[in-house]
């Protein structure tokens, strides 16, 4: 019972420092997530007294209160809200025919996350004026909420599949994986764009490095670095759909450039399953779809890094005015050995391998491991003065 009364009892005073440091960076973190802050919205946390704290009403439930009158939050830009407490919004507006207090707000569209609502009297069903939840971008006319719960799930690494789920929990139209597919393939047209501007900006910080290094390089002119260079996957076990293969200048630590290898396309599954894959329809749409689908490799996930370095070298002169001369990688050597072959800079110039120390370094580390362990089970153990047996690392 004693337990019982100190986890519901009503906190006494000034809540704690660590309670109060928590609830400020937490109004911090709130204000830097907002686009568009009122002056007159922002919070100062100059002392305790302005830290939020909780604490518990007659009822039991849990509440919200400020000890200081001033602090205001912020609007959001969007609020989920129960369809059925529009009602209680409304209950004290009277209709302007019949004069009843029987407003009630109807859905009568839905476009994604986007609805259609009007305010209509129950009694003389007259309806009032009616607009969409949502605002439309000016160029693609798209709702800016569906945009942005595509964004919000791809930022977590989710897709369609996660969305419509987090639709039926809360009991709203989930959308289409057509238009989720429309709405992913306008983003990756925007962030083309972004892309090449923050490349760019690693290019010239680059350049500008290695010129002020040597001062007999030119800033037009094609230059020799070093970097590195790795590929990764979206899961293990060479199975991925996706993988990606990344240059890193090692003077910089910055990307220079980067390129992803995709084995599927979402809109060509979705059109095989309705139209069928064999069928003339699916080889005209497929015709048509070429140059929007998303599938640009054809080979195993294992061999994905291998070519990804191939298209990057090829580019590496044109777009960035560089040749990656010295390659400092793992210990495996086919991308190494498959830029030599393919002869990417001309057949007199051969690419340099530098190996990691970190990678030799664990190489070594498991090798004696294994020694170790081996002769352990044949009985002889390795070490003295006192160590344990095996214990080589000490």
């Amino acid at each position: 019972m004693d337990l019982i009364s100190k986890r519901y009892r009503k906190p006494k005073g000034h809540p704690c420092k660590r309670r109060s440091a928590q609830s400020a960076n937490a109004l911090k973190r709130w204000y830097k997530s907002v686009d568009k802050i009122d002056d007159s919205a922002v919070v100062e946390t100059e002392s305790k007294s302005d830290c939020i704290h909780q604490k518990n009403n007659v009822d039991g439930e849990l509440i919200i209160s400020s000890f200081a009158e001033s602090q205001t939050v912020p609007s959001p830009a969007c609020t989920i809200m129960d369809q059925n407490m529009w009602s209680s919004l409304l209950k004290e507006v009277s209709c302007n025919k019949c004069e009843s207090k029987t407003l009630n707000v109807h859905v009568k569209g839905s476009y994604g996350f986007s609805h259609n609502i009007a305010i209509i009297c129950e009694t003389c069903q007259h309806q009032y004026n009616s607009t969409f939840s949502s605002e439309r971008e000016v160029s693609s006319r798209k709702f800016d909420v569906n945009n942005k719960f595509v964004k919000a799930f791809l930022s977590i690494g989710k897709g369609h599949a996660a969305l419509e789920t987090f639709s039926m929990i809360l009991g709203i139209p989930a959308m289409d994986s057509r238009t989720f597919s429309n709405f992913l393939s306008d983003l990756v047209i925007k962030n083309k764009d972004f892309k090449k501007q923050v490349l760019d900006l690693s290019r010239d910080a680059v350049r500008g490095k290695y010129i002020d290094c040597n001062s007999s390089l030119k800033n037009g002119e094609v230059i020799d670095v070093c970097v590195s260079y790795d590929g990764t996957w979206q899961k293990r076990g060479h199975t991925s759909l996706h993988g990606i293969g990344i240059v890193i200048d090692i003077l910089t630590g910055l990307i220079i450039d980067f390129d992803v290898f995709i084995k599927y396309c979402q809109d060509c599954l979705n059109s095989e399953g309705m139209l069928g894959k064999n069928t003339p329809e699916f080889r005209i749409w497929h015709d048509s779809h070429k140059n929007d689908c998303q599938k640009n490799f054809n080979g195993s996930s294992n061999s994905m890094e291998m070519n990804a370095a191939a298209i990057l070298w090829k580019r590496s002169v044109k777009e960035a005015k560089m040749r990656y001369m010295t390659l400092l990688s793992d210990d495996d050597g086919k991308t190494h050995q498959h830029l030599n072959e393919i002869q990417v800079y001309g057949k007199n110039v051969t690419i340099m391998k530098e190996e990691c120390t970190n990678h030799v370094a664990k190489r070594v580390g498991t090798g004696l491991r294994n020694v170790v362990q081996d002769w352990k089970k044949k009985g002889v153990t390795l070490g003295g003065g006192g160590k344990k047996a095996g214990d080589f690392e000490r």
